[in-house]
């Protein structure tokens, strides 16, 4: 036995094959498999698709053999990013957009996060019958008063010079597009630029006019992220919900969500009930039951894997004997929510306008809560800025970790694409491209554009 065990490591050394490295990557690969089928809300779309986990697999396999070999000990690293390049670019093929799918270690981040940008110009038109001429351009070769000629779709309402005007916006995914405008049936390259704000180093704000009430959220975390001061923002958060409550009813409401990259969205729920009805989300079941209604064709996967993840975020010391309690099947589920006539929604308080602040770095939770509402009352939400980063159709997302690589993944359990709160929204224009605003407007010119908006010239004062 000795001596076949001796044979067995020389011949191991002269094919170059480290059998503990090879053993390592294919428990990498089968915990792949694992949590990738028990625990992405997403595998059954990709596997309607074409999705072949056995395929993925062997190609990780193949690919790191090839590029470092089994001589040595296992390369954690290169493993886990060939891991992570090997599934999203799989899913990808597919057209499986997943803006919340991230795979990540110490050393690097490989998340789909696709976005399309919108690149402003400088030049301004204005509509006359049916024809869009030229107001202001910084082009010397593009003159006032001439006819524009290209695709409408990329005139987009803004006020300029206290005017409504047509600015020239591109909408890509390019990262470096050249951009030509088409002027007089003639094309002409186009300066452009990617709109940018400044992010407020506030977590969260409160501010008023004779007209106008200003809230500024700067996450939906409530200071989860940053406990030393977890306390003092969720004191500020509860005294911001008890002046909207005690606020004039004919005030404009202004709320900001630049930057606001998501969190936990009943953090915005706490405010949009106040906002409009005067009253605790909490003390407002109808509120509650409205969105559950409209969440109609939400998929939500429940499996022993989700059900382990989420007892390790809780931080349970007991994880393995609940597992054992945990019904092991992995389940689908299309949301249903069947009419109740007893919970409907009464009369709005709020007299005046929601006029809610967006950008490209506005996402997920703050876009959900975007989405709730327009649930109350659609006609009275005003969108300003530029179009959202389209993060939400996928959601609730826990981590798992592969044992060798420590590759961390985060995937999703619910799926939202297919929700009424969505497809009846003509403002969502889905992942990668998100909320477009009712005006578009840059950091030099959201301003102007909420002043002649609101009618409100104070907030000069207090967002300058």
């Amino acid at each position: 036995m000795k001596k076949i065990f001796i044979v067995f490591i020389l011949l191991s050394f002269t094919f170059g094959i480290n059998a503990n490295t090879k053993k390592k990557i294919i428990e990498d690969c089968n915990y792949l498999e694992q949590i990738l089928t028990q625990a992405y809300v997403n595998y059954d779309e990709a596997a309607s698709k074409g999705f072949n986990i056995d395929l993925l697999t062997k190609n990780i396999k193949l690919n790191y053999k090839n590029s470092f070999g089994y001589k040595k000990e296992l390369d954690e690293e290169n493993l886990g990013l060939l891991i992570a390049l090997h599934t999203t670019d799989y899913l990808k093929s597919l057209n499986i957009i997943d803006n919340h799918l991230v795979f990540k270690n110490s050393k690097f981040e490989c998340s789909f996060f696709e976005e399309t940008c919108a690149y402003y110009s400088k030049i301004y038109f204005e509509k006359k019958d049916l024809d869009y001429i030229v107001y202001s351009s910084d082009d010397i070769n593009i003159k006032i008063g001439q006819k524009y000629t290209g695709n409408i779709t990329n005139l987009k309402k803004t006020y300029f010079d206290n005017k409504l005007l047509y600015n020239y916006i591109v909408l890509t995914n390019e990262s470096h597009p050249n951009i030509e405008i088409s002027i007089e049936n003639k094309s002409y390259p186009c300066k452009t630029k990617k709109a940018c704000f400044e992010m407020n180093n506030q977590d969260i704000i409160y501010k008023e006019t004779n007209s106008s009430i200003y809230i500024y959220l700067r996450d939906c975390y409530l200071g989860l992220k940053t406990p030393e001061k977890r306390n003092y923002i969720q004191k500020k958060y509860d005294d911001i919900i008890e002046r909207i409550i005690n606020s004039d009813v004919d005030k404009n409401v202004i709320l900001d969500l630049r930057g606001n990259s998501g969190g936990y969205v009943e953090v915005l729920y706490n405010l949009i009930v106040p906002i409009f009805y005067k009253t605790r989300f909490e003390n407002y079941p109808a509120f509650s039951y409205i969105i559950s209604k409209s969440q109609n064709g939400q998929l939500l996967l429940h499996s022993t894997e989700i059900n382990k993840a989420i007892l390790r975020y809780q931080n349970d010391n007991n994880i393995k004997n609940k597992i054992s309690e945990i019904n092991t099947n992995r389940e689908l589920i299309v949301t249903n929510v069947k009419n109740n006539p007893n919970l409907k929604l009464k009369k709005e308080k709020l007299e005046k306008k929601l006029y809610i602040l967006i950008d490209q770095n506005t996402a997920s939770a703050a876009e959900y809560g975007i989405a709730v509402s327009y649930l109350i009352n659609g006609e009275k939400i005003i969108l300003i800025g530029n179009k959202t980063f389209g993060a939400i159709e996928t959601g609730d997302w826990y981590s798992y970790i592969l044992p060798n690589s420590k590759l961390i993944i985060n995937l999703s359990t619910r799926n939202h694409s297919r929700e009424d709160l969505f497809i009846n929204n003509s403002h969502w224009n889905g992942d990668t491209k998100g909320f477009f605003p009712d005006f578009w407007a840059t950091e030099d010119t959201i301003l102007e554009n909420l002043i002649t908006i609101t009618n409100d010239n104070e907030l000069t004062k207090i967002l300058q």
